[in-house]
């Protein structure tokens, strides 16, 4: 519970300004700093587990700060794909950045599940070498063309997407539904208390349940894209 407390407070503080800083001082820039940080945190982390570190504290503090850098990627890797492909490819490439997402959600449970059950180090090993690869991706990105007009982040600009969300009916719908399932979805943190004290279940089934969301996330989009769409009109 602690664990989904230290990582969503940084979410909710940081909200309205995460999106400001990535139009202002670079959508590519912000992602590597953020990136580069989780590369530390999981550095910090390995090291905790190399040296037996029982406390938990140290372990917060690790992932306060990924929930910081975090909190900054996600703006920043969500608008810069109207950098990356042409207006017309766009609605194909949200469905592909979307697939890729779901399917990573899958596998990686289950492949970091098999990973600790191996040894905690090589997990963790493993997480650092990917965090590094996709830094290096993320820096041979095409630099985007710089914004027209930058504009300098006060405190109306901060709160400007929480009028347009007001404004937009539609858009204030979907916000808020997320919202609940974000709320509700930190029940996830206490997975391995499930796994390892109710359905004692090792490293291998707590990736499973890891995954379970995922799945059906796939499912549901499947079920959707085959359903004949009626007309109620």
């Amino acid at each position: 519970g602690l664990i989904g407390m230290v990582q969503f407070l940084p979410l909710l503080l940081l909200v309205l300004v995460t999106g400001s800083v990535a139009d202002r001082y670079g959508r590519r820039l912000v992602m590597a700093i953020a990136v580069a940080l989780e590369v530390l945190c999981a550095a910090g982390i390995l090291y905790f587990s190399w040296r037996g570190l029982t406390s938990p504290l140290p372990v917060f503090a690790a992932l306060a700060v990924l929930a910081v850098a975090r909190a900054f990627y996600g703006p920043a890797s969500q608008a810069l794909v109207v950098n990356l492909v042409p207006l017309k490819d766009f609605a194909n490439a949200i469905s592909w950045n979307s697939t890729a997402w779901q399917v990573a959600s899958i596998v990686g449970p289950v492949v970091g599940g098999l990973l600790y059950g191996i040894g905690a180090n090589v997990a963790y090993s493993v997480a650092i070498l990917m965090l590094l690869a996709s830094l290096l991706l993320i820096l041979r990105i095409p630099e985007p063309p710089p914004p027209e007009v930058i504009r300098k982040i006060t405190f109306s600009s901060v709160f400007e997407g929480l009028h347009f969300i007001r404004r937009e009916k539609v858009v204030l719908g979907a916000i808020s539904l997320d919202l609940f399932a974000v709320l509700l979805g930190g029940a996830i943190a206490l997975m391995p208390v499930y796994a390892r004290d109710i359905l004692e279940l090792g490293p291998w089934g707590l990736g499973l349940l890891r995954a379970a969301p995922g799945v059906g996330a796939v499912l549901t989009a499947a079920f959707l894209a085959t359903s004949p769409i009626r007309d109620e009109s």
